[in-house]
């Protein structure tokens, strides 16, 4: 999937400088941008790290204008990336399934309208989960907690008791390694969120989701081959 430069500043109603027939195929940080990717840069202190990026093109504020490859300014950098992401990754419409008979709902639990809970999801006592919200094969949700509306909570992940997922973000992360110095990392640099887990410990970190904008986690440590793929986004919008 590739748009031109272009195509992308219209879409976010940016201005671009440089070439706008450039072809683009992609959209990651500074750090992981391959070549045809388009990038981030929020402030001119990231100058140095893009300069050392593959990005072919980048997204920035108005207060910083880089040498060397073309960009689009925008007023709200994070909010035009998302959107930018999104295209790279359009959602897939799935067709909706209801409660599957194979999922295990307590009857004290609260389901709103339009919600999927697909084959091997458990729902505990006292869960409400809001109106349009998709529940994946073997999820578990448990005693106590709240989700709000069209949310997705994805295949074999855990809810722990009473949480809430809503604008409040509670993120539980388990290394589940059992090598002493196998060291995994985690880090959400836009949230100045970075941990250290050790093998076999769990740790909890919590953060309001309050700014709409796409955010990528990645692991901080270089713990195996498949390090480079322990990294993804984490997508917030207006609802």
């Amino acid at each position: 999937m590739t748009f031109t430069l272009q195509e992308l500043a219209s879409l976010v109603d940016g201005q671009l400088s440089g070439r706008g027939e450039l072809g683009i195929s992609g959209a990651d940080t500074i750090r992981d941008a391959r070549p045809g990717n388009i990038t981030l840069a929020d402030k001119p202190g990231l100058a140095k790290q893009l300069a050392a990026s593959h990005a072919a093109a980048v997204v920035v504020s108005s207060d910083f204008k880089p040498e060397g490859i073309p960009f689009i300014t925008v007023a709200d950098v994070h909010a035009a990336f998302a959107k930018i992401a999104a295209k790279f990754h359009p959602r897939i419409e799935r067709k909706p399934c209801g409660i599957s008979p194979q999922a295990h709902v307590a009857a004290t639990a609260t389901i709103g309208n339009n919600v999927d809970i697909h084959p091997g999801a458990t729902i505990e006592d006292n869960v409400e989960i809001g109106d349009g919200s998709v529940i994946h094969t073997g999820a578990r949700i448990m005693l106590g907690s709240k989700i709000g509306k069209n949310t997705q909570v994805f295949p074999n992940a855990v809810l722990y008791e009473n949480t809430v997922v809503g604008d409040r973000v509670i993120i539980h992360i388990t290394n589940v390694e059992q090598a002493p110095d196998a060291t995994h990392g985690f880090s959400i640099p836009d949230r100045d969120i970075n941990l250290s887990i050790d093998a076999g410990e769990t740790v909890t970190v919590e953060y309001v989701a309050d700014i709409e904008g796409s955010y990528a986690f990645y692991c901080t440590e270089f713990c195996s081959a498949l390090h480079l793929e322990m990294q993804g986004w984490i997508i917030v919008e207006e609802q």
